[in-house]
């Protein structure tokens, strides 16, 4: 059963993430970073099955990109590369909400 609170977080949630992502003064590992850490906390449960998957589909695909790194902390987002970086910015803003 979808939760309209659910669905309303993820609507500011996401907008969060184009705020960040068209932020010029941030360096792309930083969009990166605090894009993919605008998304969390959203209630998964919430939402309607085809959008859960979505939603978990999206950050598998992130998750193999960073597997190919050792993050221990937040500056460790410089080592990933550009392309990458882009990716993972691209793929975040594009898990918006129907």
């Amino acid at each position: 059963m979808a939760d309209k609170k659910a669905y309303q977080e993820w609507k500011t949630k996401a907008e969060q993430v184009r705020q960040i992502s068209s932020d010029k003064k941030l360096a792309r590992w930083q969009k990166a970073h605090l894009a993919g850490k605008a998304l969390m906390g959203i209630d998964l449960n919430g939402l309607q099955s085809k959008h859960r998957r979505k939603f978990l589909n999206t950050i598998s695909q992130i998750n193999r990109i960073l597997a190919n790194y050792q993050l221990d902390s937040f500056d460790d987002y410089q080592k990933i590369s550009e392309d990458e970086l882009s990716e993972i910015i691209r793929l975040l803003k594009a898990l918006t909400p129907p």
